[in-house]
């Protein structure tokens, strides 16, 4: 029965897919033909958020502050004239974005993403250094590098001093909420098989106008575009700019971008700038809970602020451990603040006692000598 029923779901999609091309070939979208494409991609979306539960991700990383104030349009032209997969032309653009980067070291990082529902690990390798960031139930670990020695920050999840990386920080896909505000801006472009939609809002003084480029059989997202603009002007003040290339099939009926470039500008300059390119990929595998564990090195820093962030344990590991959370647990921590506050608490008290003896003694001295003045003149 479920298979039957299946079968009958997949014609039935086909048929409304099919019939939906015909209608946007003409080039007349009528407000039912808009919204039956937006209702067919927004359930596309949906599959394409909810449908993936698990994975592991290796992939090129760039994040960086632009030093070049290009324009949208002649950052987009430079991008769709460069190949990303190729690792000479990514290290060229990345270079012309940024000419301070250190010719010795390289130019693009390189980031390991593993994910089960709310668990995430994900693993950063720079020339300038290595950090693993790891959520996995209410604790969140961060692993810094410094030379020989680590340190491990174990912080109550959500803490806002380091943001772990998510599936959603390296695709774009509208939300359920956003995905009702588009409607079909365009005919269908039968040569590349994409249509283009727009949103606009405004409130708060403020408006805002969004444009996509999708693919209408996938639901992939080839190019997004939200301008934010103030009320009485007419340049908008931020832009982000996303880009997304060569879909891969994730899992049946939903694709994930191996080229991945999001891109803020402000005042029409460019801000801010990250691409991701992905190496390898799987998704909706099993994911063992060992994934997320952090092991320890002996010498390693581990400062523990789960209880108390502005108070943390400090220790220093005298071996290796296998797993940071366990051996903080398991461990007796030196509480530096509450080291530091009994030693001042101390010593005030033996200053305290030490003068006001002093002050005592003086005081019975003086009354000492006055009594035996009074005592000679009598």
């Amino acid at each position: 029965m479920n298979f039957r029923f299946l079968c009958l779901r997949c014609i039935a999609v086909i048929l409304i897919v099919n019939q939906l091309l015909n209608v946007l070939e003409d080039g007349e979208v009528s407000a039912q033909s808009s919204s039956d494409v937006i209702d067919l991609l927004a359930e596309k979306w949906e599959r394409q958020r909810l449908g993936l539960a698990s994975g592991e991700l290796t992939f090129f990383s760039f994040v960086q502050q632009a030093e070049l104030p290009l324009s949208d349009t002649a950052f987009l032209s430079a991008l769709m004239a460069t190949d990303l997969s190729d690792s000479k032309e990514r290290d060229k653009f990345a270079r012309m974005l940024v000419p301070s980067l250190n010719p010795e070291h390289a130019s693009v990082g390189e980031t390991k993403l593993v994910f089960r529902g709310d668990s995430v690990f994900t693993s950063d390798s720079h020339d300038v250094g290595d950090r693993t960031v790891v959520q996995v139930g209410v604790d969140q670990i961060v692993k810094r590098e410094y030379g020989s020695r680590d340190q491990v920050d174990l912080l109550p999840r959500g803490n806002a001093g380091f943001k772990q990386l998510k599936l959603d920080d390296i695709r774009y896909v509208p939300s359920q909420g956003n995905a009702s505000n588009f409607r079909v801006a365009d005919s269908l472009d039968t040569s590349t098989g994409a249509i283009t939609l727009e949103a606009s809002s405004s409130g708060r003084g403020r408006s805002t106008h969004a444009i996509l480029l999708a693919d209408i059989e996938t639901g992939f997202i080839r190019q997004f575009r939200a301008d934010i603009t103030r009320t009485g002007q007419s340049a908008p003040f931020f832009t982000r700019l996303v880009v997304q290339q060569r879909p891969l099939e994730a899992s049946p009926g939903i694709v994930f971008p191996s080229i991945f470039v999001d891109a803020r500008f402000r005042n029409s300059e460019l801000d801010f700038v990250q691409f991701r390119v992905v190496q390898n990929a799987a998704f909706n595998l099993p994911i063992e809970e060992s994934a997320f564990v952090v092991p320890l090195k002996a010498g390693s820093v581990v400062v523990n602020q789960r209880e108390d962030i502005n108070n943390p344990g400090v220790v220093v590991a005298k071996t290796d451990a296998d797993d940071s959370l366990r051996f903080a647990d398991e461990t007796e921590m030196r509480n530096t603040a509450t080291s530091e506050t009994i030693k001042e608490s101390s010593s005030g008290r033996f200053y305290f006692l030490v003068t006001t003896f002093v002050m005592l003694v003086a005081l019975m001295m003086a009354w000492f000598f006055l009594s035996k003045r009074e005592g000679d003149k009598h």
